[in-house]
């Protein structure tokens, strides 16, 4: 009925474009037209996005929007939120009781497709934010799981694929003391499943 996106970096401006609006959401249209067959034309398909869809231009603990929502999802943005826990209670006090959600999570390092983990592993992660800011938040699988299942999300962490032999450099103690190799290079991942009780 509703589906609400809360992007700090939206830039509304581009749905004022027709261009950009059509080169957009046309492909979009056949893509899900190919999918599920013919629902509607293009043109009202358009319409129900720009009716139904809102989209809040802050971060999620800023954001004024009021649940339950039955689903959510996110792509790909949990691995940039610091500190993730207050994030992830928002998102619980939003879900409704039978909420089903899926989190893809990227841990590589955001900067390598060759190199996915290059720089991550060398030094303990305040080296790391010093030398290269705070783009990633460096939390792994199981502790977004933890995080999550602490909130009394009802998670699982699925994996989608690992990339060990990527990575040439050393792992120091703060790494290794804390964390199994299937653990360090988890590259993507799910979380998923349905809120808890």
């Amino acid at each position: 009925r509703r589906y609400t996106c809360v992007e700090p970096y939206a830039n509304l401006e581009v749905l004022k474009a027709p261009q950009l609006v059509e080169g957009y959401f046309l492909g979009l249209h056949r893509d899900l037209t190919a999918l599920y067959g013919p629902r509607q034309p293009f043109e009202a398909f358009l319409a129900e996005l720009f009716e139904r869809v809102e989209v809040v231009e802050h971060e999620l603990l800023k954001a004024e929007i009021a649940g339950p929502y039955d689903v959510m999802l996110s792509n790909s943005c949990l691995e940039h939120i610091f500190p993730l826990e207050p994030s992830v209670a928002r998102l619980k006090d939003l879900a409704a009781a039978d909420c089903r959600f899926v989190h893809l999570v990227d841990f590589g390092n955001h900067r390598s497709r060759r190199e996915p983990f290059a720089g991550l592993y060398e030094v303990a992660p305040e080296a790391y934010f010093a030398a290269r800011g705070k783009g990633i938040n460096l939390l792994r699988g199981v502790d977004v799981l933890r995080i999550f299942r602490d909130q009394g999300f009802a998670a699982e962490l699925v994996p989608y694929y690992s990339a060990e032999e990527f990575y040439q450099g050393e792992v120091a103690a703060y790494w290794s003391d804390r964390y199994q190799p299937a653990e360090l290079f988890l590259k993507v991942a799910l979380i998923t499943g349905p809120l808890g009780d």
